[in-house]
């Protein structure tokens, strides 16, 4: 009986770490985490979000990408550097930045 408790408590403790592991890296900035966690919630819907980590320019990037074509830039401090549609191709101010001219690090996240 206690071997069949002691397995049941062990298998309890593996599914409960198994569940609060994080689909994303922690190595991220508080705003991204923090957004993924929205979008994670119960019936929110983030139109299949996808976050991207891109490297040029002398800093990092936050790529993140709705399916619906909607495109947002960001500095790891927060600020929107640029937003549009199609890879900002033609967007007037994201000129000085533009995906060709960084590399893509890492995907961070993508609603499934």
């Amino acid at each position: 009986m206690r071997w069949l408790l002691m397995k049941v408590v062990l298998l309890l403790g593996c599914i409960n770490m198994c569940a609060c592991t994080k689909d994303y890296p922690n190595d991220i900035p508080g705003w991204v985490k923090d957004r993924i966690k929205r979008c994670k919630e119960p019936f929110r819907d983030c139109h299949g979000l996808s976050v991207k980590e891109f490297q040029g320019l002398g800093a990092t990037w936050y790529y993140f990408r709705e399916e619906n074509g909607t495109d947002e830039l960001y500095t790891v401090g927060a600020s929107l550097v640029c937003n549009g549609t199609d890879m900002f191709v033609y967007e007037d101010q994201c000129q000085a930045v533009v995906l060709d001219s960084l590399h893509q690090r890492r995907t961070i996240w993508v609603e499934h």
